[in-house]
């Protein structure tokens, strides 16, 4: 089984024990065992026995001072106190932080909750790091012309106890950190593990926020009614007038906006039961575009191809994105922001799943049976699009959020080039949906 495969049935089982588990109450660790104890008459090493680990480690672990990482540790817990592991805070808190190591907008977003509105406004849009702190530190010691050895006495630390450090065999304090970013002359909140250690530490003093990013990571979108145009019997295209076929036009977007003009397009054609030729296309693109220079209708190159049957059309007033329920629109046809407001949305995309699990995330919320490969490259872009917003930069030739290369860039790098091969084949795409 792959890491990948791996990572998504957990979050799949986590989502049932969610479900299954929702009302019970919440509490911490201390509490939980205080409770156990009380009610059985086993005592603290008796507990640690049936988890797996040490008294002193499990003790370690209700008291948040534990090296032990991830879920697994709280599971073992969780089973050995015949509790579900979501009435664990402990174990929550492992899950939102596991999802932010993935997802640094998530990151971002709680990172800037832990502080006053006057640091907010001095950070303000500044790029943070996705480098682990092993990477940043090499990086920064190149910089400086610095030898591991010269920053290890700089900071007064045995240059073994540094290099286990920068290894990621023990973990920083915040202290470290915040003497390692001064020896080096950059601010601490560069590295990733200084903010997810302030993360950390804000989320235990504060529960209940620490609940809101646990339950939203599971929560799926709430997508509005699609109010699709009423079909009717129109000339075709060729023997309209100009003024019937723009109105024509500007009722569609009226009833759909934003809408994709390619779906505008079908829709005309449909009422006047005409074949999408090379003909009726550039009459359409010509109207199109005429609508919207004398201010008919107000249009947006969202997919930044320059090609007028892709921009997303509207009308004075519509919302500039409305997320909502397919309706009769084929995924290729929804609008780039709109889908990319759905992907950022699903559990998939918050956890930090692979491409495939947000695919599959997105597919499922729109509830499509069939996807084809133009479907597909279109939910790879938005996918893309996604992962490059925010503070995007480049490195290493891809431009990537947060610098780097990241895991989804490269899977949607081969996911659009099988996609290409099989349309050059004649075949359905990489992607199906899973049944």
């Amino acid at each position: 089984m792959t890491p990948n495969a791996t990572k998504n049935e957990k979050s799949q089982n986590m989502a049932q024990a969610v479900s299954e588990n929702a009302g019970r109450p919440v509490m911490w660790l201390s509490d939980a065992i205080a409770r156990h104890v009380l009610a059985h008459p086993d005592s603290l090493g008796t507990v640690a026995h049936r988890a797996g680990m040490y008294s002193a480690q499990l003790q370690s672990l209700a008291d948040g001072g534990s090296n032990l990482r991830g879920t697994a540790p709280i599971e073992a817990v969780a089973r050995a106190l015949n509790l579900p592991p979501s009435q664990l805070r402990e174990y929550r808190l492992a899950v939102v932080l596991d999802s932010m190591s993935s997802n640094l907008e998530l990151l971002r977003e709680a990172f800037l909750a832990t502080m006053s509105p006057i640091e907010r406004e001095l950070i303000g849009d500044a790029t943070f790091c996705a480098l682990p702190l092993s990477e940043t530190v090499k990086r920064l010691l190149v910089k400086h012309e610095m030898t591991q050895q010269e920053l290890a006495e700089g900071i007064g630390v045995a240059q073994p106890v540094l290099s286990r450090l920068l290894n990621g065999h023990d973990r920083a304090s915040v202290d470290l950190i915040e003497t390692i970013a001064q020896a080096l002359d950059v601010a601490p909140e560069v590295f990733v593990e200084y903010r997810m250690e302030l993360v950390d530490d804000w989320l235990r003093q504060h529960p209940n926020r620490l609940d809101e990013f646990f339950d939203a990571l599971h929560s799926e979108p709430l997508l509005a009614k699609y109010d699709a145009w009423t079909i009717r019997r129109l000339a075709a295209p060729l023997d309209s007038g100009p003024h019937e076929l723009l109105k024509s036009l500007v009722d569609i977007v009226q009833a759909e906006g934003p809408v994709m003009a390619a779906r505008v397009y079908e829709l005309r054609l449909a009422a006047s039961c005409s074949p999408m030729t090379k003909v009726n296309r550039s009459i359409l693109n010509r109207a199109t575009a005429a609508a919207s220079r004398v201010g008919l209708l107000l249009d947006v190159d969202e997919l930044d191809d320059q090609t007028q049957i892709h921009r997303i059309l509207r009308v004075q007033g519509q919302a500039s994105m409305i997320r909502r329920v397919l309706g009769g629109r084929q995924l290729w046809q929804v609008p780039p922001r709109e889908l990319e407001s759905v992907i950022q949305l699903t559990p998939a995309w918050k956890r930090g799943d692979s491409v495939t699990r947000i695919q599959d995330a997105v597919v499922s919320t729109y509830g499509v049976s069939h996807v084809s490969p133009r479907d597909t490259e279109h939910l790879n872009h938005c996918i893309m699009s996604c992962r490059k917003g925010g503070n995007a930069c480049r490195t290493g030739g891809c431009s990537c959020s947060y610098g780097g290369r990241s895991r989804c860039c490269d899977q949607i790098s081969k996911c659009h080039r099988r996609t290409a091969e099989a349309s050059e084949e004649g075949r359905c795409g990489r992607y199906s949906p899973r049944s």
